[in-house]
């Protein structure tokens, strides 16, 4: 391809746990920089002999993705395969930031190693569940059709966390935080002023106008 800018990123979104291996496996031989969307693929649906044959740097998003199928109970993926990944990586004592879904980019060329997991990954089984679709506004069949991902009317700011995760909430912090929407503890911890926690948990930009209120109430 001729620049990052055309590669998809998201295939695991776009394809889900539909894909056959032998098409991931083609993918990564015709586009080998795009070793690491398929290997995040690979264990979104539990594709572990390709996944091995990869030879990817352990990285943290890929490992909160491997955990996904076993913590969400996924109908569609070969949990006990995906589970395997998990583990082989997680033994690893270096993980890195590899992948930044925010800006969806690969970054090999600085490594930046990453102690424990911080559950910013947008898992598979998170896309969709506790997700309201709302209509775009002034939407027509014209010129004003929008199809890309920005547009797909998908509103992530009416996720919530779910109870299993409330404990989080005053909880000392686990080294390797569960994969899990988390806009409710940074809220918390904003409001709060508890700067240190807020620290392990924001993400790489603030997430919405809520979270930039709450820090400066945090700071008063």
């Amino acid at each position: 391809m001729p620049a990052d800018s055309f590669k998809p990123y998201c295939i695991w979104y776009y394809l889900g746990r539909l894909g056959r291996e032998k098409t991931y496996y083609e993918l990564a031989q015709r586009f080998p920089d795009m070793r690491y969307q398929v290997g995040r693929t690979c264990v979104a649906t539990g594709y572990s002999t390709l996944y091995n044959e990869l030879n990817l740097l352990p990285d943290v998003s890929v490992t909160e993705e491997a955990r996904d199928p076993r913590d969400s109970g996924a109908s569609d993926a070969d949990v006990d395969e995906a589970n395997e990944i998990y583990e082989s990586i997680i033994s690893q004592t270096v993980r890195y930031a590899i992948m930044d879904g925010y800006s969806r980019t690969v970054k090999l060329a600085d490594l930046r190693p990453v102690i424990g997991l911080n559950g910013n990954t947008a898992a598979h089984s998170s896309l969709f569940k506790d997700i309201k679709i709302r209509k775009p506004a002034e939407w027509t069949h014209g010129v004003d059709s929008n199809i890309t991902e920005e547009g797909s009317g998908i509103n992530p700011e009416y996720g919530k966390l779910p109870p299993e995760y409330a404990y989080l909430l005053y909880a000392p912090l686990p080294r390797d935080s569960p994969t899990t929407r988390k806009n409710s503890l940074i809220i918390m911890e904003t409001y709060e002023g508890k700067i240190d926690r807020y620290l392990r948990l924001r993400r790489s930009k603030l997430a919405n106008s809520a979270e930039c209120i709450d820090v400066v109430r945090g700071i008063q």
